[in-house]
């Protein structure tokens, strides 16, 4: 598989009818998935697992949730965020086989963990590149 998107977090704007939303980026596990909603006032709620169900787990294009218990209302904003826990999991025998498989699955996490910083930093104030940094 491949990782075709520098996707991490999605945005969707509630109206109040919708209950199924995009998903445009790949998952490995659905506990890497958190729903939150974000009201007028920019607050947000986390939703808890037995609010929605996902569907396209592993899948390259990603998938959807769909809200079970609320809907976005107009003055909301549906926020979908991937966090991985920062683990590596394969583990190679020395001397045994070498799976593809796992081997790519390996690299195609590492990848979804660099998008995942990569948006933490996006967010983050930063000096120049040429600075010294800062003199307390």
């Amino acid at each position: 598989m491949t990782v075709s998107t520098q996707t991490s977090k999605k945005s969707h704007d509630g109206d109040g009818v919708t209950t199924s939303f995009a998903i445009p980026f790949m998952w490995l596990d659905d506990d890497d998935i958190k729903i939150y909603v974000v009201d007028a006032d920019n607050v947000e709620t986390l939703k808890s697992v037995s609010d929605y169900t996902l569907a396209g787990v592993g899948e390259e294009t990603g998938g959807t949730v769909t809200c079970d218990t609320f809907v976005p209302a107009s003055t909301e904003r549906l926020v979908i965020v991937r966090e991985m826990a920062p683990l590596q999991d394969i583990d190679y025998v020395t001397g045994g086989a070498f799976p593809a498989d796992a081997h790519e699955g390996a690299l195609d996490r590492l990848t979804l963990l660099v998008q995942q910083y990569q948006e933490i930093l996006d967010r983050c104030l930063q000096l120049s590149q040429t600075s010294d940094g800062i003199s307390v």
